[in-house]
């Protein structure tokens, strides 16, 4: 469900995602200043991330892999005469047969169903001096939506961002991995003017991974109809702000 959402916004995703362009600069002011030999980016989606690294380094070999075939075609397309090894592939699977100097990664960590088993087999492809910084959504983000859909539909509703992990978990997981995890959480907010433009925002950047859902990841089988769409607008008010909590990881192994 989350590969269909995430390759049907193919045509929008670049237009709608400014949380996750913004995150690919935070994350490109926080990359080493020397030039790694080989990089891998995981979930690289349509290249926002991948193009600032290229722009960065320009010498270094760089794998960017990602599940949607189509996002990487499109990502090819800001790239086109760029060497880049472009992999279509699950990030939580995938034998890369090599190590890699700098790993790094834009808004797709918390998208995989077990981070400590994805960290697990990212091992052998890490050296003793490898760095590590990756940017990843945090439970908070769309925290206004759930709680007006649950007031609206009477009931808890569930988004998928109740799913990702808090910076305690986050920093227990890294920390059983790795020595040196620094994480920092920044909070964005975005303003929209009524339900249905946030609605259609999400949409196109292809984020509403499973939708409604309840606390075990079931879908609802409500819709937003008018009537509950006019009572979020009140409930709202207008315009509203929606949360982002992202935090940014980074590991220094050679400290």
């Amino acid at each position: 469900m989350i590969l269909r959402s995430f390759s049907k916004s193919i045509e929008t995703y670049d237009q709608h995602a400014f949380i996750q362009n913004k995150m690919a600069h935070e994350l490109d002011k926080r990359l080493p200043a020397y030039e790694p030999s080989d990089i891998l980016e995981l979930g690289c989606g349509t290249g926002l991330f991948t193009t600032l690294l290229r722009k960065k380094y320009t010498t270094s070999v760089i794998t960017a892999i990602d599940m949607s075939l189509v996002m990487i075609n499109q990502a090819k397309l800001k790239l086109i005469s760029d060497p880049i090894s472009w992999v279509c592939g699950d990030i939580q699977t995938y034998n890369f047969n090599r190590k890699f100097d700098l790993i790094t990664s834009n808004s797709c960590l918390h998208w995989v169903s077990d981070l400590d088993e994805t960290l697990n087999h990212l091992k052998p492809f890490i050296y003793p001096n490898t760095r590590l910084i990756f940017s990843i959504f945090g439970p908070k983000t769309f925290e206004e939506l759930r709680l007006g859909l649950s007031t609206v539909m009477e009931k808890r509703i569930c988004l998928s961002s109740d799913f990702f992990l808090d910076q305690d978990r986050l920093n227990l997981i890294f920390k059983s991995h790795f020595n040196h995890v620094e994480i920092f959480e920044i909070i964005q907010t975005h303003s929209f003017s009524d339900t249905i433009s946030l609605l259609n925002h999400i949409k196109k950047t292809g984020t509403r991974g499973y939708g409604l859902i309840d606390e075990n990841k079931k879908p609802l089988h409500q819709s937003l109809t008018r009537k509950r769409l006019d009572r979020l607008d009140s409930w709202f008010g207008t315009p509203f702000f929606i949360t982002y909590q992202v935090f940014i990881v980074e590991i220094n192994l050679k400290v």
